[in-house]
């Protein structure tokens, strides 16, 4: 008993490393005092917003496998901004209820935009959500050499964008390609040094990971061949505690709604 808690020792940087055994999240519950855990996952089931499989085609990995083969930096902006480009013209919901395709009950699911809509597991309110959302995208923006460039310019997973936000798709997604392909796919204990994850722990305790941060990165190891990495868990979502998640307490999702979009994520039904 004292070498299995002996793994709660194993930490870096407050992160609990689980990654050397086959350790499900729910462990992070009982580790007391750290708040993440280091896992080794399969690709295979990662998942993006608003429910894509990585094993399938999310847009970044879509136009990732095009230029994945490519040598030519030039040629891999080029294909990679015309291929971004008709994915933000041809997909553009108008809410957070078009963006999973759910007819939410909650009008203000219903009027939000695609970027602001909170999942119905997490603890901010959705006006703390948006404020949360168009800071990072502010911080985002900046280290990408854009300062003062905000969601108003247009989000990652969808249209409309400006040419400014295509610019900055295209450049990292380019960059990373490029980095990984030559360097292999490096991570670190830093604190932007892994993909971060919720787990979704579905009714037989098998989980899925929904990538949080880092979904560039999870894209293009997708894409070039990854079939496992290590991600970051800083959540974990239990399907049966669906009455105790704090926005189906509160009411801006019925049980049938936030179950709803818990199966989406979980089954990678996109």
């Amino acid at each position: 008993m004292d070498k299995f808690a002996d793994i709660f020792s194993e930490n870096n940087n407050g992160v609990v490393d689980l990654s050397h055994g086959d350790y499900n999240p729910l462990l992070l519950k009982y580790s007391e005092v750290f708040r993440t855990s280091l896992h080794k996952v399969k690709m295979s089931y990662g998942r993006v917003l608003p429910g894509y499989s990585l094993s399938n085609n999310p847009p970044f990995k879509a136009a990732c496998d095009k230029v994945r083969n490519f040598t030519s930096p030039d040629n891999i902006r080029y294909v990679l901004r015309r291929r971004l480009k008709k994915v933000y013209e041809d997909y553009r919901p108008q809410s957070f209820s078009d963006f999973f395709g759910i007819d939410f009950s909650s009008q203000q699911l219903q009027l939000c935009e695609p970027w602001a809509g909170v999942l119905p597991w997490r603890a901010r309110s959705l006006d703390g959500y948006r404020e949360r959302v168009m800071e990072g995208t502010l911080h985002d923006n900046l280290k990408q050499g854009y300062p003062g460039m905000g969601i108003d310019k247009g989000w990652a997973s969808c249209g409309p964008v400006s040419k400014e936000k295509l610019d900055i798709e295209v450049e990292r997604l380019a960059l990373l390609i490029n980095s990984v392909r030559l360097c292999g796919y490096k991570r670190s204990f830093s604190e932007d040094g892994d993909i971060v994850a919720t787990a979704l722990i579905g009714e037989n305790y098998d989980w899925r990971w929904l990538v949080t941060s880092g979904h560039h990165r999870a894209c293009v190891v997708a894409s070039l061949g990854y079939e496992d990495l290590k991600v970051r868990v800083n959540s974990v979502v239990l399907r049966s505690e669906y009455m105790f998640w704090p926005h189906v307490i509160d009411g801006l999702y019925t049980p049938a709604e936030a179950l709803s979009v818990f199966d989406t994520i979980y089954k990678g039904i996109k």
